[in-house]
């Protein structure tokens, strides 16, 4: 958890330390940047948050933002309207994320 929350201030600028998560999934995953030597692993553990927070770019990512959706098609749609793109190896883990009951 301690990585996630590490990595998440390092590209996001959202410093969640201290906030209470579970761990849903981890694995390595099909990402774009995958290589013969690397592989992106990655983690799924959604966040309640009380208060509302800025995500803005950090040190290695180009921009940063919320999206508010309800299910996958919503958070795609949102995703494509500003000209980005779901990478579909993130839709099942997404998909994990927007079924938590809160």
């Amino acid at each position: 958890m301690a990585a996630l929350v590490r990595k998440l201030r390092e590209e996001t600028c959202v410093d969640l330390h201290g906030a209470e998560s579970e761990v849903l999934w981890t694995a390595y995953v099909n990402d774009p940047h995958n290589t013969d030597w690397a592989w992106a692993a990655t983690a799924v553990a959604p966040f309640h948050l009380d208060r509302e927070v800025t995500a803005t770019a950090g040190s290695d990512v180009l921009d940063a933002r919320w999206w508010s959706a309800d299910n996958l098609d919503q958070l795609s749609a949102a995703i494509t309207k500003t000209g980005g793109v779901l990478y579909l190896a993130h839709e099942a883990l997404l998909t994990l994320a927007l079924n938590v009951a809160w």
